[in-house]
């Protein structure tokens, strides 16, 4: 199979790479967070379960997460969890954490959350954002402060003046805001906007402190560490490379060649649709590599289609110890349960990695992607790795606008590995639109 891999070259580090890739084999590899759509590759996270331990225990994760931020609690391991406190912290960790589980309305939430069965990642946000870091917050007296190093506090709601009337005052109605602009479907049972009214205010004004923690942390990135973390546990990272089916289509040029000034470089896989590779860029170019993997048609679907999966069974990313915390004391745990929870989490991830929304269909797009599985004989993550470019890159197609320097620098570096690295196969072809505004290549080999 013939697979085109359209690349930029809007400077002189671009164009080293673009020459890395086809005289040395370089292929670079994207994490999902440096692809265009940002829920590609992510799980589409639902909480599911009739366990109540479950709820609570994921109640208590996010209480850790902003323990351990406030107490400034690191750890140089895969793993942070209360595991890897101290005796005296341990005891610090679990009188506050009782004090908040058994808080009443605390345990209503987990009532509600229980009784509900099912909670999206959209209901979880509004709720952690809305009810459960006012609750924490106030927990570590961390909110009521009025030394004159913590004006950053009245700074964030518009005051002047140390008035904690007034700073209660604005809280209230900023509050009041909130509820308002709550979608009505998290409302119903997972938020009772009242209670949540009046949990906050009795919180806030419950301790008083000299202490507070840094404000910022308590709204949006505080609620993006917390869902980064929780979202985390349930996927592998993967890193990819991107093909396309087409050469022709001018708005895959558009995109991802620059508006037609980069190369778009010919790939061509096994009869299995395999493609080798290395970690390490090999000594002699015409080595064959020892690792292999196929590569995929994206799928593009309806969003609604998109694989969802329930927190609960897809915890395969996590290291032990943060299973054994989610699902301590928990009725659930069985060897069966283990099975059908490990077959399902891999159905998942393997789909994952391959869906897209049909928005994007245009692409026709093919994909070569590792996860953490296939780096783990390596020290660490590479977001490169080497194939060998006599077995797989069949040709280099120059871009309409490609400006004629560039193309003249990456013409000589072919030149010289063809006498240096025996780089024989491979062709070169000028893109050009023909008389219907179609785009096609014209060869232009014999300037080697």
């Amino acid at each position: 199979m013939q697979l085109y891999r359209f690349r930029p070259c809007a400077n002189e580090k671009q164009l080293k790479d673009r020459i890395d890739e086809i005289i040395n084999g370089g292929l670079y590899l994207a994490s999902s967070k440096e692809l265009n759509d940002p829920m590609d590759g992510m799980p589409k996270l639902f909480f599911e379960s009739k366990d109540r331990q479950l709820w609570t225990n994921l109640i208590e994760y996010i209480f850790w997460l902003v323990y351990s931020l406030h107490n400034k609690i690191t750890s140089n391991s895969a793993t942070l969890l209360p595991c890897i406190l101290n005796e005296k912290q341990k005891k610090e960790y679990e009188g506050k954490k009782n004090i908040f589980i058994n808080n009443d309305i605390v345990q209503n939430l987990i009532t509600n959350w229980h009784t509900s069965k099912k909670l999206t990642h959209n209901q979880l946000e509004n709720t952690i954002s809305h009810y459960l870091i006012a609750t924490i917050c106030a927990l570590f007296e961390s909110i009521q402060s009025w030394e004159d190093n913590n004006k950053i506090i009245y700074k964030t709601f518009g005051l002047d003046k140390d008035s904690e009337n007034e700073f209660y005052n604005k809280i209230e109605k900023n509050i009041d805001n909130n509820i308002k602009n709550l979608p009505k479907e998290n409302t119903n049972n997972i938020l009772d906007p009242e209670i949540l009214k009046e949990v906050t205010l009795k919180l806030i004004k419950h301790q008083s402190s000299t202490r507070i923690w840094d404000w910022k942390k308590q709204s949006l990135p505080l609620l993006r560490y917390m869902l980064e973390q929780i979202d985390n546990l349930c996927y592998f990272k993967t890193y990819c490379a991107c093909f396309s089916a087409t050469f022709t289509n001018s708005s895959l040029w558009g995109i991802y060649a620059e508006g037609h000034k980069g190369l778009c470089i010919t790939y061509k896989t096994d009869k299995d649709n395999k493609i080798y590779y290395d970690f390490n860029q090999p000594t002699f170019i015409t080595n064959n590599n020892k690792d292999a993997k196929e590569v995929k048609p994206v799928k593009y679907l309806d969003p609604k289609e998109l694989t969802k999966v329930n927190f609960w069974f897809n915890m395969g990313a996590a290291p032990a110890p943060y299973e054994e915390f989610f699902y301590k004391n928990s009725s659930k745990k069985t060897k069966q349960w283990e099975e059908e929870k490990s077959k399902e989490y891999w159905k998942k991830q393997n789909n994952l990695q391959y869906e897209k929304t049909k928005d994007w269909g245009w692409e026709n797009e093919y994909r070569l992607s590792l996860n953490t599985f296939d780096y783990i004989a390596e020290p660490k993550i590479k977001q490169k790795i080497y194939i060998n470019p006599n077995k797989h890159i069949k040709e280099v197609i120059f871009g309409y606008r490609m400006p004629y320097k560039q193309i003249n620098k990456v013409i000589l570096a072919i030149r010289t590995a063809k006498t240096q690295k025996s780089l024989l196969n491979i062709k070169l072809y000028q893109a050009y639109f023909n008389d219907n505004n179609e785009i096609e290549k014209k060869d232009i080999t014999s300037l080697i």
